[in-house]
């Protein structure tokens, strides 16, 4: 038990270090800060127009983006509200008095850090789409990738936030996908542009 406590202690203090330097680094430069401050908090909206752009293409991406929302909604309204109801993290600006968010969070949600929420909507939204074209999944999963280590850098969450967000969020896209396919009877194939 004291070394699971010593190990905690000792990811707490690298963590901690990891938001420090990418916080520090951010916020030397304004342009970067801008930066950060559109992929953590503002990308989401535009990811959320590619999606809507790809229902609009044909009855099939249709489908495949609706499947690819309900993964998100299940994984973030679902999976994460459950963890949060037995794990209370807060968040990096509230344990650390030097770091300053840049972005907005809410204060009811302000220790609710772990998983990160966007972290596990838009990876079961990546996993999901990446099934039934890479091109466009691969574009989904650099768009994450990118948001989380923004939202790292902005102070608002712990790196493991983001990777067990990831984790998860592609678990909950995998087990969607494998349902659906189960019960369509593989209705849906790839198509891969």
């Amino acid at each position: 038990m004291l070394l699971v406590l010593q190990y905690n202690t000792y990811m707490q203090l690298i963590e901690s270090n990891i938001v420090n330097e990418l916080h520090t680094f951010a916020d030397a430069s304004k342009n970067l800060t801008h930066l950060v401050i559109f992929l953590a908090g503002y990308s989401q909206y535009l990811l959320a127009l590619v999606v809507l752009y790809l229902a609009l293409c044909s009855r099939k991406w249709f489908k495949v983006t609706v499947l690819a929302v309900l993964a998100a909604c299940i994984a973030r309204y679902g999976v994460k509200e459950v963890i949060v109801l037995f794990v209370e993290r807060a968040r990096p600006f509230i344990t650390n008095g030097e770091i300053h968010p840049f972005i907005n969070t809410s204060v009811s949600e302000n220790y609710q850090s772990f998983p990160s929420g966007h972290a596990i909507a838009f990876f079961a939204l990546a996993a999901v789409i990446y099934k039934y074209n890479r091109k466009w999944g691969i574009f989904f999963f650099m768009s994450a990738i990118c948001m989380g280590v923004a939202r790292v850098t902005a102070g608002v969450h712990y790196p493991t936030d983001i990777i067990w967000g990831a984790i998860l969020g592609v678990s909950t896209g995998v087990c969607v996908v494998f349902l659906v396919d189960k019960l369509t009877l593989n209705k849906y194939r790839s198509f891969n542009k």
